[in-house]
């Protein structure tokens, strides 16, 4: 019997939509289990479907920087519309320090009027 739900393979931690063969007894390696279709983030620990709260928070502080961001003023987003991208897909994957190391290269090319927000910007995503 298939079932259309929300899906979480285990080996991969990834979500997706789709269906199950309620009935499949198949390898670890394929097994794929259902998870509440709550917005919240799962993850497979193991044994059984638990709540990925660290993968929450990195959203929400993600959310929160992203709200930063938008806060600027245009002219300071054109600045560093590029870097700012790479520091997102950066922290997105969990490179924190790669973020950062971005940020740093960046410092040098910074004119004076920009210091401030810059600083302001590589403090949050040092924190993050």
């Amino acid at each position: 019997m298939y079932k259309q739900c929300k899906i979480l393979n285990k080996n991969t931690n990834e979500t997706f939509y789709g269906q199950i063969d309620t009935d499949f007894e198949g390898k670890d390696f394929y097994e794929l289990v259902e998870i509440p279709d709550d917005g919240k983030i799962y993850k497979w620990n193991g044994s059984q479907v638990i709540e990925d709260t660290e993968k929450e928070q990195q959203e929400q502080k993600l959310q929160a920087l992203e709200k930063d961001w938008e806060a600027l003023p245009k002219g300071v987003q054109s600045f560093f519309k590029n870097n700012y991208d790479d520091v997102k897909v950066a922290l997105q994957a969990g490179k924190k320090a790669d973020a950062v190391q971005i940020m740093v290269d960046i410092e040098s090319l910074i004119p004076d009027t920009l210091k401030s927000t810059y600083q302001t910007l590589l403090q949050k995503i040092q924190n993050f």
